[in-house]
């Protein structure tokens, strides 16, 4: 199946009116990540709980992925909920020190990394681990928030990108409920936060 690649402007105009259609911007968005979801699932296999793609193509029923050293988690990344969404993406544009723009199946998405603040840091390290690469998007609670950003865990080459950019002091913890799967993992690394000190 051949895919047509639509220009950034042209998605974000195309969301923008998703979102202006009488729904909240953040129901708009929960709607489109949904149904990609469900194109992915049916990718997948009729009935088969959504999965990853593999390299940026979906996979297939009855086909078996190679394993993509991306897809190996990183044992920092134990604390991630099991039963969660994992989506394959892509990273287009550094947004900030937190939050990026993603393309997952054609579609544009911004994501805010869970667990972190980057404040007025700069968004170089975010750049370094994250700039046009394949990234694995893990949901924890929240789906979207009241920004109609995706709220998602990001690894990236086998690195746990929301704990690097602590180990490199380039964001610092922020928590908020009900995102709290990675707290404990949050806080040893920036114990002073005050969203550490509750």
């Amino acid at each position: 199946m051949k895919r047509t690649k639509l220009p950034i402007p042209l998605i974000f105009v195309l969301l923008l009116t998703a979102c202006g259609s009488g729904q909240s911007d953040q129901s708009a968005v929960e709607t489109q990540v949904a149904a990609l979801i469900n194109q992915q699932a049916t990718a997948d296999g009729a009935g088969a709980a959504p999965q990853p793609t593999v390299g940026g193509t979906s996979v297939g029923q009855g086909e078996q992925p190679t394993v993509d050293p991306l897809l190996v988690m990183p044992e920092d990344a134990s604390c991630t909920p099991d039963n969660s969404q994992r989506v394959m993406a892509t990273v287009g544009e550094i947004w900030s020190g937190d939050s990026i723009q993603v393309n997952i199946n054609g579609q544009s998405f911004e994501v805010r990394y869970i667990g972190i603040d980057s404040g007025d840091l700069s968004s170089d390290a975010n750049r370094q681990l994250v700039e046009g690469k394949q990234v694995l998007l893990i949901t924890d609670t929240t789906d979207v928030d009241e920004y109609g950003r995706l709220l998602r865990y990001v690894i990236a080459d086998g690195v746990f990108v929301n704990l690097e950019l602590l180990r490199r002091d380039a964001a610092f913890a922020s928590l908020e409920e009900p995102d709290m799967a990675c707290k404990a993992e949050i806080c040893q690394l920036d114990p002073s936060s005050r969203s550490c000190q509750s």
